[in-house]
């Protein structure tokens, strides 16, 4: 909410979505949102999981001695932290959330972070969310929803599909959108062949095979998913053209990625009204 200046023109605003930055003001309401959260304690009187989140961050995102480390105290462990928010490019802030959200293995703790961090960046105009663990160009509320649903399936392999996707065109220093989107539609391969229990089908296959198998879905929309299947991938040994495109960018990932997070989604929920019991082929297909 705009605050009374703003509201009567006495200051601005901030009228543009940041993309390329990360303004003052933002950075501090990031840093107070991890001193919130991830603030502990010296190294030594850290509890095991603490201290495992903080060798982690030290070796593997700062790149620093672990033995060193042991002998700082929370002053200067989260003066390292501090700095690296409040001072460093805009870019290397979002590495530093993605790390903790990586590292650190209070599950529910990073959960409302997310929440709490996704708020502030929404509030300060950030062309960013935090999705699966990663920091992504902006997409809707509904949209972060289907893939946040997709991505708590049961079923590891779909998981992995998106989780896949969402890095790769998350990756700020190279991204792969063809790849990502490639990643995406294996995800919609995948639903469907636990759900007409056949390891290795192709898409293609597995969408006629679905009514077969209790799942009646429009047919138009078979035919639309036939289509986007060709258009990525290698079917029948024929390179498609979309992997030859230079065109292919973010904005089509992102398509991709919402459009098989809802499909996978909705042919899940279609399964189980059917009385599938995905479960039970999902085991079958991983021990044939």
């Amino acid at each position: 909410m705009p605050w009374f200046s703003e509201r009567y023109g006495y200051s601005k605003g901030r009228d543009s979505i940041q993309v390329d930055d990360i303004d003052v003001p933002t950075r501090k309401r990031i840093w107070n949102l991890i001193c919130e959260f991830y603030t502990r304690s010296s190294y030594k009187g850290s509890t095991p999981d603490d201290q495992m989140f903080l060798e982690d961050l030290w070796d593997r995102f700062f790149k620093e001695t672990l033995d060193h480390l042991k002998s700082l105290k929370k002053g200067q462990i989260y003066g390292a932290a501090r700095k690296h928010v409040l001072s460093h490019p805009w870019k290397d802030v979002y590495d530093f959330i993605e790390a903790t959200l990586t590292f650190h293995r209070d599950e529910s703790m990073v959960e409302r972070f997310t929440e709490k961090c996704n708020q502030v960046l929404e509030e300060e105009k950030s062309g960013y969310r935090i999705i699966g663990g990663y920091v992504t160009s902006i997409i809707s509320p509904m949209e972060i929803a289907e893939v946040d649903a997709a991505l708590e399936s049961p079923f590891t392999p779909i998981n992995a599909h998106l989780e896949k996707s969402l890095s790769l065109m998350s990756d700020r220093t190279a991204p792969d959108y063809p790849n990502s989107i490639k990643e995406s539609i294996s995800a919609v391969e995948c639903v469907c062949q636990i759900i007409v229990g056949k390891r290795g089908v192709v898409l293609n296959r597995a969408l006629s095979r679905l009514e077969a198998a209790g799942v009646e879905i429009n047919d138009e929309l078979k035919k639309g998913f036939r289509k986007l299947y060709g258009w990525t991938s290698s079917d029948d040994g024929i390179r498609h053209a979309m992997m030859d495109l230079p065109t292919v960018d973010h904005d089509d990932a992102r398509y991709m990625l919402v459009t098989c997070s809802a499909f996978v989604n909705y042919l899940i929920s279609e399964a189980n009204k059917a009385a599938i019991d995905l479960n039970a082929n999902f085991i079958e297909m991983k021990n044939s």
